[in-house]
């Protein structure tokens, strides 16, 4: 009877130790699982920051923005890095991706002491010049605050840029010719732009002559400088030294969507500029001009 005792006992004794080495087997499966759970989630997001990379490297704007959030920020495993946060939103912006352009204007118009950036009205107004090119509604309806005073207040001290950053924002001409006069060559530009298409000014030819005159006066990188250079300066002989090459740079933008440069090649064409009249080209380019939003090729296309 005591024999069987002690059987039954180690029997019992046994089963529990079993019982013990399979819960901790499971135990041990679990915490492998959880292991390589986390595991895979770092793997995922190292992955997913490599791709943001790659993408970012051949011009994803939007990767580039993500990109610029972890390093400005120093998330997920990305060693902080504000200059190089900076870089990738600026990057972002001088692709069009209105989306950062506001972010830059942003964090240099408040500031981020945080990150220890400083408010900077320079380099606010150049991104906001960026986002009303890119979305030219936000800009009249730009209401003042009490920081935007402090454009106005320079503007009255006879600092161009800032009477650049108020014209834009209220689109007041008087202020575009003052920023002008004050050799914000931005300004002198933007007029003659608006005096040549007659968009937000009657349109006068002579006018936009004179401003872009004053522009490639100081600054000849801009393109209507090399472009235009005949009809702004005028031709001694009637005909254009390089016309072959501004006729091939019209041909070559044209093609890459530029509205202003299928707007000049129509206007070669219709006009027989050391090339031959060709309306159906003309018509072609003056349409195309016209689609990717340039008033005054609309004028001309309806005109044929």
């Amino acid at each position: 009877m005591l024999f069987k005792g002690l059987l039954m006992f180690r029997i019992l004794c046994v089963f529990l130790i079993f019982c013990i080495v399979l819960v901790a087997d499971n135990l041990n499966k679990d915490n492998k699982k959880n292991k390589i759970y986390v595991q895979n989630e770092y793997i995922s997001e190292k992955s997913k920051i490599d791709d943001f990379k790659k993408q970012c490297d051949n011009n994803g704007r939007e990767s580039c923005v993500w990109l610029a959030g972890y390093y400005l920020y120093g998330k997920d495993n990305v060693k902080q890095n504000v200059q190089k946060g900076l870089e990738l939103y600026n990057k972002a912006c001088n692709l069009d991706f209105k989306e950062a352009c506001e972010a830059l204007h942003t964090i240099y118009f408040d500031g981020k002491n945080e990150l220890n950036i400083k408010k900077d009205f320079n380099k606010s107004f150049y991104y906001l010049v960026k986002i009303c090119k890119l979305e030219s509604k936000k800009c009249p309806n730009f209401k003042p605050n009490k920081d935007f005073k402090n454009y106005i207040n320079a503007c009255d001290k006879d600092f161009g840029w800032a009477c650049y950053y108020v014209a834009i924002s209220k689109n007041d001409i008087n202020l575009y010719e003052k920023a002008c006069i004050l050799n914000e060559i931005k300004a002198c530009f933007d007029l003659g732009s608006m005096y040549e298409s007659g968009n937000g000014l009657p349109q006068n030819i002579s006018k936009a002559k004179k401003y872009f005159k004053i522009v490639c006066d100081k600054d000849d990188s801009y393109i209507v400088c090399s472009e235009n250079r005949d009809a702004i300066y005028g031709s001694k002989d009637g005909v254009s030294a390089n016309f072959t090459q501004k006729m091939q740079v019209a041909m070559e933008k044209c093609a890459k969507n530029n509205a202003m440069e299928c707007f000049n090649l129509g206007t070669y064409y219709y006009n027989g500029d050391n090339v031959t009249k060709d309306f159906q080209k003309a018509k072609e380019n003056f349409k195309k001009s016209c689609d990717l939003g340039y008033k005054t090729a609309c004028e001309a296309y309806n005109d044929m």
